[in-house]
């Protein structure tokens, strides 16, 4: 396996889509860097790890600019390659209703790609019992692309959204999640994908847990709902043979309407 030593994943250089870090904003996403940093196809969580970095250092360079560089363990030679490096991604601004408390379901979208007053009006759906939050991500990468990360902080929000049956909030923040995917293909002509995500334990394992879907398949949680305590079941049957801490579901259009996709 490929490893990269002191590898520069961004800079305060003009990077390749003509945007360019201030040293503050470069310090800022160091802060945002966990440990261990996985860099996956496409920005998309769905798709396979292909590189994961370690040991990150925050370092001036010969020129004067700054840089943070990692170690970088290759899993995929092919992929990284077909790639052009790595493309990295950080959350920078909050839309809330109430700085005083993290939103109990997060909106993560791109701003470049879409309209923050369409993250707005989903953030304004918020209630006193559950508070939607939306989250800027910036992605530095030649081509982003248009999936929307809808995350729940704890099961009863995932359950609120992914069951049969909903409560009125719910079901107008899915009826706003196809508006915007309507007016993004309309005016963009973008394919909006959306990723529910959630955190699980698992035996002494926490488990990221990515269900995508589009707005098509939001009829199929409409009608059939999806079970997390059935998916949790499975992952702890199996939980051995998962080599990576993030697990797929893709929603299936017959009974039990979803499988685990163990894409690593």
């Amino acid at each position: 396996m490929k490893v990269i030593k002191d590898q520069i994943i961004a800079s305060t250089h003009v990077d390749g889509t003509g945007g360019q870090f201030s040293k503050k904003d470069l310090q800022y996403f160091f802060s945002q860097i966990p440990d261990e940093y996985e860099f996956n196809q496409d920005h998309d969580l769905s798709k396979p790890v292909v590189a994961k970095g370690r040991d990150k250092k925050f370092a001036k360079l010969p020129d004067g600019h700054h840089a943070i560089t990692m170690d970088i363990e290759v899993y995929d030679e092919n992929i990284f390659e077909k790639m052009g490096g790595i493309s990295i991604s950080f959350t920078k601004g909050r839309i809330t209703v109430n700085e005083k408390k993290r939103g109990d379901i997060e909106i993560i979208f791109n701003a470049s790609i879409f309209n923050r007053e369409d993250i707005e009006d989903l953030v304004d759906l918020s209630t006193s019992y559950v508070q939607i939050d939306g989250l800027e991500l910036v992605q530095k990468a030649l081509e982003p692309i248009g999936i929307i990360i809808i995350s729940f902080v704890g099961t009863a929000f995932f359950n609120g959204f992914f069951g049969k049956a909903g409560s009125d909030l719910y079901d107008s923040l899915k009826k706003k999640l196809r508006e915007v995917s309507k007016k993004q293909n309309k005016e963009k002509n973008t394919n909006v994908n959306f990723h529910g995500k959630i955190n699980l334990k698992i035996d002494s394992k926490i488990v990221e847990l990515i269900i995508p879907f589009n707005s098509d398949q939001l009829d199929i949680i409409d009608k059939h709902g999806i079970c997390l305590d059935e998916i949790k079941k499975d992952i702890e049957n199996n939980i051995e043979s998962y080599k990576s801490n993030r697990i797929t579901v893709a929603i299936i259009d017959e009974s039990p309407y979803w499988h685990i996709t163990n894409l690593y």
